[in-house]
């Protein structure tokens, strides 16, 4: 017994202790390069890059680790991971019908454009949302994690941008960036889906900017939501309603809530370099802590790149990742106690680094016998030198550990990735001193990995950009000939860059929407269809265009130009300055002269005094004569009844003159006059009948307004109604007798007759 008592204290004492250590996986989609990096949280070293669909965006680990479901924007895939392997085991190919996309005018159909991702708690489902396309409805795929397979789609608001599921895995929650039925900012929903029948239940409204990331408490009690305007919306998830609005910065795109749920965590935009030119045009990434016992911002960190896009904490909250989608490709570690920044994780130049939905696997423990994702084996124990190394890679030459003798070691045995299979620096490629996935040299000369080319240097702008790839409107570098480039975002939807890379401005040959352009041409030229300020041709737009002999700027007659665009000339049916009427044609003898002065009709009075008053009809067309005191027109006639169609009645314009240099009346001498007076319709008619009242009160108006006026005025027209005779079976003339007498101030009276007949 005490010598099997020594041998057991001695193989305590001196045996290294089989403990094991925990670790997960961060997964961030490399946009631009169309990969997947894999980190490993514990030691921040890059142990992987698996190759996807292209523009991959929103990511998903299952709750077991075994599974990491990748968005692939541009070809509408879903790539699911298989993590122990760290190779795509499938693709779904997400169906749905084309989306109408207009932008900058140019209307497209597109694919189905998949965002977000999120896997319920059991593993089983997958809901993936798209189309994130600007006010186009928007769904979200149900999809089988058993068989890869789609199972429903769900239709839900517009603009659908994140996804999460309850704790429980009831309910599903979907941010929408506008509103239903009617798109618009400000106006941001959330859908709740019924996973149990995969169909949307209800809607939440926001009354906020571009709902984006979600959050939830453990009980499910609590949804967040970021806005991308500036606010964090916090619902009851029992009530669907918003509780509290919690105000911060622009461009919110990440939410993550701490263990203990003290916490949650914002990643947005930072301060824009000018607002009021360039909305989306971001200076620095910001990560926020809020208490949410007090709903107060209680630290900030600051200059994370210029872009992050999805947040995540590692399964203790210790650590937050922040990808950096805008600049150049990193991954910021910040310590959660101190709120500062303990680690910057390089990716290769120009990656794009993104990683929207929850991208942090669950915590591993090396040395438990059970090999995990990111173990390359796992013995039981964590002793270097068996086989099976301390941090679960195998011994020797592929552990990921640079050991003597080894020159690179990548976590693999294959040649061709910057690391031979016995661990000898492949040229053209750089790896990290102490083990981890070599990169390429970019400006070496030399086109290896992923690269597109390779100019021997790393100058933007030269036909190779300094990522290795070549120069194209686009690729999110400024080249030559270009005033911007924010790659995808080139639509005043998103930046103020046009999808050709040029500023927005009129004569860039593509119509702006946000700068109100009815056309846009490529030039600046007035007259050819689309003028120089980018409006369709028009007249009064100040701009003579084509078939305009003129265009002052207006739709005035009367001054320079008439609204029709021609100058002003008598016989063009418009009452030009020094013009008493115009009647269209150049024609004396029709009531309006050669010289589009008024021609007068005679009432019937003496010769000497009939041109105290004289009356004055526009009825070109009268059977009797234009300057008849027998006025006759047709119902309808547009020459002559100016009611606008309406059947049974004729309305005549009538004016009343005074004073008139009336050719036919030679004897006639013009003279002040005192008084007016109607005879027809009389007093009497018009006690009985409102039609004659109205009549007698207009003619009264009428000779009244001409009495103190300048010799050879007219009151301005007037309508009077001649109404057909009706009867059961045929419909007869009707007839008017307007009579008027004017008081000269020698005492002299000249007495006027004019008698209106509309016919059938």
């Amino acid at each position: 017994m005490t010598r099997l008592l020594s041998a057991a204290l001695w193989l305590t004492l001196f045996l290294p202790a089989a403990t094991v250590r925990a670790g997960s996986q961060a997964y961030i989609a490399n946009f631009s390069s169309d990969t997947v990096t894999v980190i490993d949280t514990g030691s921040n070293r890059i142990t992987g890059r698996i190759p996807v669909g292209h523009h991959p965006w929103g990511v998903a680990v299952n709750p077991a680790g075994t599974r990491v479901y990748v968005t692939n924007q541009n070809d509408a895939t879903l790539s699911v991971i298989d993590t122990l392997s760290e190779t795509v085991s499938a693709t779904i190919h997400l169906d749905g019908p084309p989306i109408l996309f207009t932008d900058g005018g140019e209307t497209a159909l597109v694919s189905p454009w998949p965002y977000s991702a999120a896997v319920d708690p059991s593993g089983n489902t997958v809901y993936v949302t798209g189309p994130y396309i600007q006010s186009s409805d928007g769904i979200v795929w149900a999809i089988n994690a058993a068989n890869n397979t789609i199972r429903a789609r769900i239709a839900v608001g517009h603009e659908p941008y994140g996804v999460l599921f309850s704790p429980d895995g009831r309910w599903a929650y979907v941010s929408n960036h506008a509103g239903d039925p009617s798109p618009a900012y400000n106006d941001g929903t959330v859908s709740v889906i019924d996973t149990a029948t995969d169909t949307a239940v209800d809607l939440i409204q926001l009354h906020q900017d571009r709902p984006t990331a979600l959050a939830i408490s453990a009980d499910g009690a609590r949804l967040y939501v970021a806005n991308w305007g500036g606010s964090i919306s916090i619902i009851d998830t029992a009530q669907r309603r918003v509780m509290n609005t919690i105000p911060l910065g622009q461009g919110l795109a990440g939410l993550a809530l701490s263990p203990d749920g003290n916490r949650l965590y914002v990643g947005w935009m930072g301060q824009m370099r000018d607002p009021s030119t360039c909305f989306g045009c971001l200076l620095y990434g910001v990560a926020t802590a809020i208490d949410l016992q007090t709903n107060q911002v209680v630290a900030n960190v600051d200059r994370l790149g210029s872009g992050p896009r999805g947040i995540a904490l590692n399964p203790s909250g210790s650590r937050l990742f922040v990808p950096d989608y805008f600049s150049d490709g990193s991954v910021f570690v910040i310590d959660t106690a101190s709120m500062t920044v303990a680690s910057r994780i390089a990716l290769p130049i120009g990656s794009a680094a993104v990683a929207f939905g929850q991208f942090m696997s669950p915590e591993f423990v090396c040395g438990n016998g059970v090999r995990d994702p990111g173990e390359r084996c796992d013995d039981g124990n964590v002793i270097d030198g068996d086989d099976c190394d301390s941090n679960c890679q195998l011994t020797g030459c592929g552990n990921g550990a640079t050991s003597p003798g080894e020159e690179c070691d990548d976590f693999n045995n294959t040649s061709g990735d910057g690391c031979t299979a016995d661990c000898r620096l492949e040229e053209g490629w750089a790896c990290p001193p102490q083990g981890g996935v070599c990169h390429t040299v970019c400006g070496d000369g030399l086109v290896r990995g992923a690269e597109q080319c390779d100019d021997g240097d790393t100058l933007d702008g030269n036909g190779c950009e300094a990522n290795c790839t070549p120069s194209y409107c686009g690729n999110a570098i400024i080249d030559s000939g270009e005033d911007c480039d924010y790659g995808i975002y080139n639509s005043p939807l998103f930046t103020n860059c046009e999808a050709n890379c040029t500023l927005p401005r009129c004569g860039n040959g593509i119509r702006d929407i946000l700068l109100f352009e009815q056309c846009d041409d490529g030039n600046n030229i007035d007259g050819d269809g689309c003028e120089a300020n980018c409006t369709l041709p028009a007249c009064g737009n100040g701009i003579l265009d084509v078939g305009e002999q003129c265009d002052d700027g207006n739709r005035v007659d009367g001054d320079s130009c008439d609204s029709n665009c021609t100058p002003p000339v008598c016989g063009n049916a418009i009452v030009d300055a020094g013009e008493q009427c115009d009647d269209g044609n150049a024609d004396s003898g029709d009531g309006c002269s050669a010289t589009c002065q008024i021609e007068y009709i005679a009432g019937g009075g003496a010769p000497a005094t009939d041109c105290l008053m004289e009356w004055a009809v526009v009825n070109p067309q009268n059977r009797r004569g234009p300057l008849s005191s027998q006025q006759v027109c047709r119902d309808n006639d547009p020459t002559c009844d100016f009611d606008s169609g309406v059947i049974g009645q004729c309305t005549f314009h009538v004016s009343a003159c005074a004073n008139v240099a009336d050719a036919k009346l030679v004897r006639c001498q013009r003279q002040g006059l005192l008084t007016s007076d109607v005879q027809t319709p009389t007093l009497r008619d018009a006690t009985r009948s409102i039609t004659a009242a109205v009549m007698r009160g207009r003619i009264f108006d009428a000779t009244t307004r001409v009495l103190s006026e300048a010799f050879g005025t007219c009151s301005a027209a007037v309508d009077i109604v001649v109404p057909l005779q009706t009867s059961a079976k045929r419909s007869k003339a009707g007839h008017q007798t307007l009579k008027a007498a004017v008081r000269a101030a020698n005492g002299r009276v000249d007495k006027d007759k004019l008698r209106l007949t509309c016919l059938p």
